[in-house]
């Protein structure tokens, strides 16, 4: 709706009308919130809430061999691109990064949420730039098996075009991860404070690759600091119980004022 607003005058007045009229108006980042606010969503009914990540199912880990054979990444430095194979999330952007980046570093993805075009468009740059040997697109990834994909990754990217909070920057974050990633007002409010230096401009492959050999050749020692503070983040702003309570205590405050209008 916010994209569309600024495209559309009937989108915009669809979207004054929905959130105008709404009881109650859920986002999940300070920009969401002024988008919203922006569309006439009332001020006192506009409420930021995290879904959240779960902290016991997503959190730092041994490497996980198995699944490392199994997709045979032996020996190599491994970047996490969790996001959907469609234009919104510019892999293309990622694949071209790869190229600039040493042949010892690969890039699992995966076509979960698949666009047919996209995802020819993406094996045919990578065809193109003579990576398909550094990139394993798999069909999907289970919801069991995403944390070990998490623990695999010395990195994970996000370069939308768009976004506001991503529960894959969640994801990575509760598993101690560095992120690379597009450079807007919602990601922002989880990854500036923790390192601006892995911020990137949308479309920008340079920028992007430069931000991943930043990550990947950082210190060890340095590299764990910046993961524990960035479970530490997530622990404090998006534990998903305590996001899910806040839900359940928002819908049972809105019910309680429904019941007092009809009881009228």
């Amino acid at each position: 709706m916010f994209l569309t607003a600024r495209e559309s005058r009937d989108f915009a007045a669809y979207g004054r009308l929905s959130l105008g009229a709404a009881d109650m108006v859920m986002v999940n980042s300070a920009a969401l919130r002024r988008g919203a606010l922006e569309l006439g969503a009332p001020s006192d009914r506009t409420e930021m809430v995290q879904w959240g990540v779960d902290l016991t199912r997503f959190g730092p880990g041994p490497d996980p061999t198995a699944l490392r054979a199994r997709l045979g990444l032996g020996g190599r430095r491994v970047i996490f691109s969790p996001r959907g194979l469609a234009p919104l999330y510019r892999h293309g952007v990622v694949i071209q990064a790869l190229a600039l980046l040493p042949s010892d570093v690969v890039v699992v993805m995966t076509a979960r949420h698949c666009v047919a075009e996209e995802l020819a468009a993406v094996r045919g740059k990578i065809d193109e730039l003579g990576l398909a040997d550094r990139v394993v697109i798999l069909p999907e990834i289970s919801d069991a098996e995403m944390p070990d994909f998490y623990r695999l990754a010395e990195v994970v990217v996000s370069v939308p075009a768009s976004d506001s909070t991503s529960a894959a920057i969640l994801e990575s974050l509760a598993s101690g991860l560095q992120v690379v990633a597009a450079d807007l007002p919602g990601v922002r409010e989880w990854l500036f404070d923790l390192e601006p230096s892995l911020l990137v401009p949308v479309d920008d492959p340079g920028a992007t690759a430069a931000a991943l050999a930043r990550a990947l050749d950082r210190d060890p020692e340095e590299r764990a600091r910046l993961g524990r503070q960035a479970r530490a983040i997530v622990e404090d702003r998006a534990d998903q119980a305590k996001s899910l309570a806040r839900v359940e205590a928002l819908y049972s405050q809105l019910a309680g004022r429904t019941r007092a209008l009809t009881a009228r």
